[in-house]
């Protein structure tokens, strides 16, 4: 009877035995099947750390460039700003030349004109050949004569004006003094 049972309790040992190994390799293949789950999972994450890092890369470039670009547009922004600055400098200047230029042609010619006005007022229209009156046309045509003076100077004065903005060309000054003199040669002897 001992014996008997001595082999029943082992074959019940066994059987323990197996079906316990048989769990654990059940558990084995679970948790080496769960690993390889991990390994997948952290594979992919080690990935889209990748990805992310090649991303932030050129997330960094980006910025970058950008930030070249906005210092290169800044700096443009300066320069075009100056040269604003400057040309808004010169058109005042030039508007305060207008200024003058228009004050000055007024008080040049009102001189003359006044002149003009007066003498007319003078002329004694019923006795046309009254002395008094050759008198008053040579004074009037002085007066005229310096109208057109002024005139002539100051279309001379716009002129340069023009041709300081205008095209210069090279000149010899001596060549152009021996043609005047060259010219004036009789007025200087006398």
């Amino acid at each position: 009877g001992y014996n008997k049972r001595l082999r029943e309790e082992k074959k019940l040992l066994a059987r323990k035995v197996a079906e316990r190994t048989q769990e654990i390799m059940k558990k084995n293949m679970e948790i080496s099947s769960q690993i390889d789950e991990l390994r997948q999972l952290n594979d992919e994450i080690a990935a889209q750390r990748d990805n992310l890092l090649a991303q932030k890369g050129v997330i960094e470039q980006q910025n970058s460039q950008l930030e070249t670009a906005k210092t290169e547009l800044e700096q443009k922004v300066k320069e075009r700003t100056a040269e604003l600055s400057i040309s808004n400098k010169e058109l005042m200047e030039h508007n305060i030349q207008l200024e003058q230029f228009g004050f000055m042609t007024a008080h040049n010619l009102r001189g003359p004109v006044a002149r003009l006005i007066g003498l007319t007022t003078i002329f004694n229209n019923t006795k046309p050949d009254d002395p008094f009156n050759v008198e008053v046309i040579n004074k009037i045509h002085e007066s005229t004569k310096d109208l057109d003076e002024i005139i002539q100077d100051m279309s001379f004065i716009l002129q340069i004006k023009k041709g300081l903005q205008g095209t210069f060309s090279k000149i010899v000054v001596l060549s152009v003094l021996h043609k005047v003199l060259h010219s004036l040669r009789e007025e200087i002897q006398a």
